[in-house]
């Protein structure tokens, strides 16, 4: 910093010409991998065509639902899909799964019984079958360094295909359990500078979810408690990290109380935050439970699921769709080929409803005439 730039807060750089910028650009583009200007596939098929291919810089993707819906799930899956994409065409891009819920062993398990599905869908690894081993490789007091070699050696051949899967691709993928007090989004972008400093390692953020992510230093200073206002702040310094990094970014986040309680599909206009934020993500996907196929007795371990899911904000293409996808609970695996829905039978069309709702009840709280027309 010279003496003659102006000291903006938040380490903002000094506004400066066209020409000058071009000369930065240059630089920044260098330094940045072919990977990262191209459309990097979430891996399901309708809303990678929507996105004309994939995610791309300096795209903020909100991926919300109620609780227990399979937003993780979801997530997980298109950081694998990611990595699988990355380590195939050899580029140094790596999601960076932050979970605020989950810790490294559990999504690990997760991914497992995922792999092991896809390498057999008649005979998958279950959750429990891992838990079961690892009891047993315990209580036997074995060697501890060779702890992974017993427990494979216990659980089905299903497991080691499922885990040589992984280990294809898994130098292109991170989990990284998170803590609710200390990483902050300025500290998701001091490892994201780490990895391209360090280890020429692209990283691109999956968030676990928007709203336990820590406030910034400055409201805690300042006592700010409001999760409105703290769900804004990063929601807003998530896409400035977007812009800065180059690199898409996704964001899992909740819906309201409200929409919880309520027996409807819950939409974008749903997510917990101020109504301000719902202009900052460029695009959106929602996540609403359709119908149990299986879910009684004895087969509730194994039940399969039918989801919605609905892009309904796409700055770069077309939005308001809507696809009918099977999610196998046992698998934690949502089928990434989905059944289009029409217009009239889909949830959009309520959608529409619940915004005008809720833009109604807005304007009596602002004192705004309403339209009687």
């Amino acid at each position: 910093m010279t003496n003659n730039d102006l000291q903006l807060g938040g380490g903002q750089p000094t506004p400066v010409s066209l020409d000058e910028s071009a000369i930065a650009f240059q630089s920044t583009l260098a330094e940045l991998p072919a990977a990262l200007f191209m459309h990097i596939p979430t891996g399901f098929d309708g809303l990678d065509i929507a996105f004309g291919g994939g995610l791309v810089p300096p795209d903020l993707l909100l991926l919300a639902g109620k609780q227990n819906v399979g937003k993780t799930i979801v997530a997980v899956q298109i950081a694998r899909n990611i990595a699988v994409w990355a380590q195939k065409n050899g580029y140094p891009i790596t999601p960076f799964v932050a979970s605020y819920e989950h810790n490294e062993w559990d999504l690990f398990t997760r991914l497992l019984c995922m792999e092991s599905y896809l390498v057999d869908p008649q005979n998958p690894l279950e959750y429990r079958e891992i838990n079961m081993a690892i009891r047993q490789v315990k209580e036997e007091s074995t060697d501890q360094n060779k702890f992974f070699d017993r427990l494979f050696d216990i659980l089905p051949d299903v497991a080691i295909k499922a885990y040589a899967r992984i280990s294809e691709y898994a130098q292109h993928l991170i989990f990284y359990y998170s803590s609710r007090t200390y990483t902050t989004v300025e500290v998701i972008e001091r490892i994201m500078t780490h990895f391209r400093e360090v280890r020429g390692i692209f990283l691109l953020p999956i968030i676990d979810y928007l709203q336990t992510v820590p406030p910034p230093i400055e409201m805690v200073t300042m006592g700010v408690s409001d999760i409105d206002v703290i769900v804004g702040a990063n929601l807003g310094l998530l896409k400035d990290l977007t812009v800065r990094m180059t690199t898409p970014i996704i964001a899992v986040a909740a819906v309201d109380n409200e929409a919880l309680i309520q027996n409807r599909p819950v939409h974008y206009e749903d997510v917990l935050g101020p109504e301000q934020t719902k202009y900052t993500p460029d695009k959106a996907v929602i996540i609403n439970p359709d119908e149990i196929v299986a879910a009684t007795g004895s087969e509730i371990e194994n039940r399969e699921i039918k989801l919605r899911i609905a892009l309904e904000k796409n700055r770069t293409g077309p939005s308001d769709l809507e696809w009918q996808h099977r999610r196998i609970g046992a698998s934690y695996y949502v089928q990434t080929t989905g059944k289009k829905v029409a217009i009239e039978d889909s949830f959009q069309t309520a959608r529409a409803k619940i915004v005008k709702a809720k833009e109604k009840e807005r304007e009596s709280w602002e004192g705004i005439p309403q339209n009687t027309e």
